[in-house]
């Protein structure tokens, strides 16, 4: 079992907030292992015999993720262990100093971390003993964590994890290969009795819910409606509704509903989707905003290329979202932060917040297209701007827009465009004036 997947196990008791406790620990070589409580409220030998396997192993209950997302739980279960980490090697007497540090960094910085850095961290056996090992000694030297150095140390560490997955991104390139295309699309190659290649079609992977296999799977309004099989069971059909919006896109199932009678599961199948394309079909009304399509076109040209600054408007390419969300309302986002909004940075995310809805969403910089160009946004969309900003931002923008021709350089951040006019006006203040006729003028206003 992989560690998301028991992540994936113990969201139901997260939901619930349940008070059982649960124990999460790696068995033997790289297996992760969740194990419930009985319930009786008695000591659980699970503990103690966990605790052999795994010295780091960690308890939890349901209510100690109260109202966390899911990269919330993942911190912190990465955290316990952590601290479990730093508690072995105290009680071992290793020196600590640098653990210490290497903890309050990871407590104050953990959620600045990628999700593949995450990964790469909770898939150490021992995560602070590699963090000592990724990041040079002057980063850590001494009894307290320099909190100047905390950008330094998290780009140190995303250039590591990138360096660590380069064969996996290798891998996600060479799929555009033939090779890779043969994969994605299910087919395999082999070859005939003449020597000849032919291509034998394989039946696409179906999802398997609770021993259900799908037959049949719709994908509408950020939601997939499902139905699955098994004549082995009294009651072999299952309908489900799967979403997917956590920041890791894993998919939960839920309102699942089984039933013996074939059309009565296509009748709910079919009310589902009903529901689905009627509620989208609402939203849309209530905007009252055409459907509008936005390309790579409507934004500065060279744009793609340049650093995305906090609160400026960017346009995610109508690829990235579902065909029913392919519209300005849903691609217009204004830059929030995330290290993919520098485009020679190593994360890829971008945190944008939509323009219209002001809902939160993470992207990956490929897919986003660049800055919108001012003089090709929708009317809706520049007054949606000034309420942002409470000034005339179409304005704003044109101005902004002149940098275009530059954008290859270096932009100017706030404090340096205040210091340079700083420096210009005690230039003009200190030059020598080219008045001989005017007096001299001595201080403290004597003459």
């Amino acid at each position: 079992m992989t560690f998301h997947n028991v992540i994936e196990k113990i969201l139901p008791e997260v939901r619930n907030g349940s008070e059982t406790p649960f124990r999460i620990f790696r068995a033997d070589g790289d297996d992760w292992r969740v194990s419930f409580a009985n319930g009786t409220g008695e000591n659980y030998d699970w503990v103690a015999d966990t605790g052999v396997t795994d010295p780091y192993a960690v308890t939890f209950t349901g209510k100690d993720f109260a109202n966390a997302s899911y990269p919330n739980i993942i911190d912190k279960v990465l955290i316990a262990r952590l601290q479990m980490e730093y508690q072995g090697a105290q009680n071992s007497g290793e020196s600590t100093n640098k653990l210490r540090v290497l903890l309050e960094f990871c407590n104050e910085n953990i959620g600045a971390l990628s999700p593949e850095a995450a990964d790469y961290l909770i898939d150490c056996h021992r995560p602070l003993a590699a963090l000592d090992e990724i990041l040079p000694s002057h980063l850590i030297f001494g009894s307290e964590l320099d909190v100047d150095h905390a950008e330094e140390m998290i780009a140190l560490i995303e250039n590591h994890v990138e360096e660590h997955f380069r064969p996996q991104l290798k891998e996600k390139r060479d799929k555009r290969s033939i090779e890779g295309l043969v994969k994605t699309l299910n087919v395999q190659l082999t070859k005939n009795d003449s020597g000849r290649s032919e291509v034998k079609m394989e039946p696409p992977e179906k999802r398997n819910i609770m021993d259900y296999e799908e037959t049949l799977c719709v994908q509408l309004g950020s939601r997939r409606i499902v139905i699955a099989e098994n004549q082995a069971e009294p009651e072999p059909y299952l309908v489900c509704t799967i979403r997917w919006d956590n920041m890791l896109s894993i998919e939960e199932y839920y309102d699942g509903e089984v039933t013996a009678d074939y059309v009565g599961a296509m009748r709910i199948f079919a009310k589902r989707i009903g529901a689905l394309a009627e509620s989208l079909e609402t939203k849309r009304r209530e905007s009252g905003l055409p459907i509008q399509a936005l390309a790579s076109s409507d934004c500065v040209e060279g744009s793609q290329h340049i650093e995305w600054e906090n609160g400026e408007l960017i346009i995610v390419k109508p690829e990235a979202l579902a065909p029913e969300y392919r519209s300005a309302e849903h691609q217009l986002v204004l830059c929030t932060g995330g290290f993919g909004a520098n485009p020679n940075a190593s994360g890829r995310a971008v945190f944008v917040k939509e323009l219209h809805s002001g809902k939160e969403c993470r992207y990956d910089r490929h897919q986003v297209a660049g800055l919108a160009d001012p003089a090709k946004l929708p009317d809706w969309a520049l007054g949606k701007l000034v309420e942002y900003t409470k000034k005339d931002v179409a304005s704003a923008l044109i101005e902004g827009i002149e940098k275009a021709p530059e954008l290859s350089q270096k932009k100017l951040t706030l404090q340096e465009k205040l210091a340079n006019a700083k420096q210009k006006v005690a230039q003009e203040n200190t030059a020598p004036k080219d008045n001989r006729s005017e007096k001299p003028k001595i201080p403290d206003g004597r003459e």
